[in-house]
């Protein structure tokens, strides 16, 4: 070839490979783009760049620093032993040594090391690339060549800035995983919890229910999609819940808090503490209305009960106070009774056998011993005095009763008594 037709061809074999190489980066850029699986998209990447670089093997490694470990991620053409995908990051070798100093580290010779290969034994150059999101290290782009010195500047270059894209493909993967495993926790607690959630349009109408709020109400949660979330609430508590989501729409408060009844299916009422917060999209613009529910049946139950029991103590302090005072007045009452027992004593002494007035006497001495009967119940009642139990025979305490209502009721009142003997 003339000299004039060898710098042509030089022209364009560099023209091919740069348009080779800006074709695997700009499908690399795509793949990254539409990375979501680290693992799957950096194995993609090496592919392409061991088919466009003819190269004997490539690998990566994330770093894993609460650890300080390497592990094998992604992997092309080579021969990594179990026991060599996942290195110390103190360790020995080029991979470690580009991960703790975040430079690129290039092996002319890996014969020359003083540690062996870790890898094939064919392998005799190497070129490590530390992965970086800004300073932050966070993996390995290892490269393998089975010539000496086999990895051309031109070919680093090209690598460095594949490097680049598989640094963004291992951190896109890594917001990946910790989304997922937020949502995944989000879902559970969502899903699991003891508190009911419940998120509506900013219209109200219900867009989901967890199953411990769509439980608290006496419905399977797909109930309760498309309905207004007025709907659940007793009527005389709307209007608050309507002003509270209002409140929360025109104010810069996070948060509206108010004790609501709600209607169970079965009609009952069920009372839970609401909390009503804003959804926003990350321009702060409101998207949705987020309700948690804390059910508080049990202890509004428990303070009606309370009261009830508050209610009924107090009534037996002033049954308490009644009866002290009754045992007061049964001290006063038998003094009394023994003045006139006494005197009724001597009136009849001075009577005659045959006399009246031993008839009236003797329902004196009848009527003061029923009057002292009746202060010792009291005593009873004001549990001043120990209870005696005794045998009662009805009929004759109904006679005598007659005895004395018969001289003090009035007598247009007439009694009738029907008693069986025993």
């Amino acid at each position: 070839l003339t000299p004039p037709q060898k710098d042509q061809d030089m022209v364009d074999a560099g023209i091919r490979s740069w348009s080779q190489n800006l074709r695997l980066l700009v499908e690399v850029n795509s793949a990254v783009a539409q990375a979501e699986d680290e693992e799957a998209v950096s194995g993609h990447i090496l592919s392409r760049l061991r088919e466009s670089t003819r190269l004997a093997g490539a690998s990566v490694y994330r770093l894993i620093p609460e650890a300080r470990l390497l592990r094998c991620v992604a992997e092309n053409g080579c021969l990594i032993s179990k026991a060599n995908r996942i290195l110390s990051l103190d360790g020995p070798g080029a991979v470690p040594r580009a991960a703790r100093t975040a430079d690129a580290i290039y092996v002319p010779d890996v014969r020359r090391e003083v540690m062996p290969y870790r890898g094939d034994s064919t392998i005799q150059s190497e070129y490590a690339v530390p992965l970086l999101i800004g300073p932050t290290v966070v993996g390995v782009l290892d490269i393998e060549s089975d010539q000496p010195d086999g990895i051309r500047a031109v070919t680093r270059k090209l690598i460095d800035q594949v490097a680049h894209q598989v640094a963004l493909a291992l951190e896109r993967g890594n917001l990946s995983r910790k989304l997922r495993a937020s949502e995944e926790r989000f879902r559970s607690v969502f899903e699991q919890g003891p508190i009911g959630v419940g998120v509506t349009e900013l219209d109200g109408e219900i867009v989901t229910v967890n199953p411990a709020l769509a439980a608290l109400i006496g419905f399977e949660p797909d109930d309760l999609l498309g309905r207004h979330y007025t709907e659940l609430i007793h009527p005389e508590d709307r209007e608050p819940s309507l002003e509270g989501v209002k409140q929360l729409m025109e104010s810069p408060r996070p948060t509206s808090t108010v004790e609501l009844r709600f209607r169970h299916k079965s009609g009952e009422v069920v009372w839970g503490m609401s909390t009503f917060l804003l959804i926003r999209d990350s321009t702060g613009k409101p998207l949705h209305v987020m309700v948690m529910v804390h059910d508080t049946t049990r202890w509004r139950k428990a303070e009606a009960e309370w009261a009830r029991l508050r209610e009924q103590l107090s009534h037996l302090q002033k049954m308490e106070a009644v009866g002290a005072l009754a045992g007061g007045i049964v001290h006063d009452f038998n003094n009394l009774l023994g003045v006139i027992r006494g005197y009724v004593s001597l009136t009849r002494l001075r009577l005659r056998k045959d006399d009246p007035m031993q008839g009236p006497i003797g329902m004196i001495e009848q009527s003061t011993e029923r009057a002292a009967e009746l202060a010792r119940e009291l005593l009873l009642f004001s549990r001043r005095e120990v209870h005696k139990v005794k045998m009662l025979d009805l009929g004759d305490t109904v006679s005598r009763v007659l005895k004395i209502v018969s001289q003090t009721f009035d007598r247009r009142i007439a009694i009738e008594t029907h008693l069986t003997k025993g």
